[in-house]
């Protein structure tokens, strides 16, 4: 037990130094001697823990990707928010996050990493992939179904004032004011925004994203695939609780648990699995979830 809690001290040692080099330095000028020095352990030592320069970038993304989890799910069991209670504070939590890890924003925002190696611009482009359709499932759940058919340009419009927002704060070192009255600001705009959008012919469709998301799968551990599982779960588990339209919610209740079980089992069964989602998926306004779900399970089949 102890052994563990050593080798886990140190891989947070490691990243937490290597997050610090990468922000100032940037992460192509920065060697695993210059982290293994500032460390003050050899680079022996460092590839122990690590096989290149790589995978610690890989790591540090996963837990800048594993916080924002964390925070959007603790938002998604709150029952006593509204839709759109929960929305403004999804977007508080999101800019009060990437503030105070400014660090591995810059990490994430830096242009000459994409530029320099392929397989970080590739994660550094699945990372976007992945923020972008949390902000569309975000949106999706505020709104309602009705403004599907605009999602990807509305979508659009949220990642961009929260990037440029996030690039004030960060880079330029600006602080305009309380995160939450930003939140409350973005809200506002974004009501308009919906609002002027609807019933209008989306400039984007989302199947374009649709195409993005399948051609380049996000690179994620088992652990963190699962815990999505369970909260996708856990949101249509809310929708059908609250739709009165849902006949037989029993049995839907009844399915999401066999789905949250056999995720879990050594031995899955893939037949099973596809037949219960396509069951759900003739469940209308849930089918954002099924899509999330059904990709989700194609990652870990791979």
């Amino acid at each position: 037990m102890e052994k563990k809690i050593e080798i886990i001290d140190k891989k947070r040692e490691i990243l937490n130094v290597s997050i610090a080099l990468f922000s100032n330095r940037g992460y192509d000028k920065t060697s695993v001697k210059d982290i293994a020095d500032k460390c003050s352990m050899s680079k022996a030592t460092i590839y122990k823990y690590f096989e290149s320069k790589e995978e610690i970038l890989i790591s540090v993304i996963k837990h800048f990707n594993s916080i924002m989890i964390d925070l959007i799910q603790s938002v998604d069991l709150n029952k006593n928010l509204t839709e759109k209670e929960k929305f403004e504070e999804k977007i508080y939590l999101l800019l009060k996050h990437f503030f105070s890890r400014r660090d591995l924003t810059i990490i994430l925002t830096r242009n000459e990493v994409i530029r320099k190696d392929k397989k970080v611009e590739q994660l550094i482009i699945e990372n976007k992939i992945l923020i972008f359709n949390w902000i569309k499932g975000m949106i999706i759940e505020c709104y309602g179904e009705e403004i599907r058919d605009n999602i990807v340009d509305v979508s659009i419009w949220l990642t961009g004032i929260l990037r440029e927002m996030s690039f004030l704060f960060i880079a330029k070192d600006y602080v305009i004011g309380d995160f939450k009255e930003i939140a409350k600001f973005i809200v506002r705009n974004m009501n308009s925004i919906v609002s002027a959008n609807l019933g209008y012919k989306p400039i984007i469709k989302s199947n374009l994203m649709e195409k993005l998301l399948i051609d380049r799968p996000v690179v994620e551990d088992k652990e963190t695939l699962f815990r999505k599982w369970n909260c996708r779960i856990e949101a249509i588990r809310n929708i059908i609780k609250n739709d009165l339209t849902v006949g037989n919610k029993e049995d839907v209740y009844e399915i999401l648990d066999i789905l949250l079980k056999e995720i879990k089992k050594e031995k899955t069964n893939d037949l099973l699995i596809k037949g219960l989602l396509a069951e759900l998926a003739k469940i209308d306004k849930i089918d954002e979830n099924i899509n999330y779900l059904k990709y989700i399970w194609a990652v870990i089949q791979k």
